[in-house]
């Protein structure tokens, strides 16, 4: 599994503090705002790499199998990756603020007051954990689940919507003659689909 680590100073003792382990069981890319720079020490655990919202390198950031956006009380310094968030959807660790979360796939959150308000709302896959502090062992593995459930989760998804959008295009056609304009829109849907 490799997993994009979206993070700002904001949270970086959370960050300092699951890293080391969470490298150990993953490969990780941490991800930062070049104009927010977190702690050399990070790179002791992962590459970290530097972005600019205005010029994403998607490219390198969908070559992971998750991205993992932590969104905190610091709602200005956290705004860039929310924004990332809404645009690749992914797993948000919810360490508190008021965030109006509109896209993602999975939410990852420390109190059970957030967790319960999140779960009613039937929107996103929805998991609950205490904070790492005294069960750092327990913790990564909880997160390494739950991430891997979101990944499945969106592999069914998009196969779902790969299989209906195909589905759609085949029951329009008329059994004795397909025409190549037919085969195109089949085409163009599964194009869509993959990329």
């Amino acid at each position: 599994m490799k997993l994009n680590w979206f993070s700002t100073s904001s949270q970086l003792e959370y960050t300092l503090e699951i890293l080391p382990l969470l490298s150990q069981q993953v490969e990780v890319i941490v991800w930062q705002n070049q104009t927010q720079f977190l702690d050399p020490t990070l790179e002791n655990y992962a590459p970290v790499r530097d972005y600019q919202l205005e010029k994403m390198p998607w490219k390198q950031i969908n070559q992971a199998t998750l991205n993992l956006y932590l969104l905190g009380r610091d709602v200005e310094a956290d705004n860039q990756i929310y924004k990332i968030s809404c645009q690749s959807p992914g797993l948000i660790i919810y360490l508190g603020g008021e965030w109006e979360i509109e896209s993602t796939i999975g939410i990852l959150t420390h109190n059970l007051s957030d967790y319960q308000r999140l779960q009613e709302s039937k929107r996103f896959l929805t998991a609950y954990t205490l904070l790492p502090s005294n069960h750092l062992d327990t913790y990564i593995k909880d997160l390494i689940n739950f991430s891997q459930k979101v990944i499945n989760f969106r592999a069914s998804a998009s196969h779902n919507l790969m299989v209906q959008s195909v589905t759609d295009q085949i029951s329009s056609w008329n059994n004795l003659i397909v025409f190549e304009e037919e085969i195109e829109n089949i085409a163009q849907a599964i194009d869509f689909l993959c990329n």
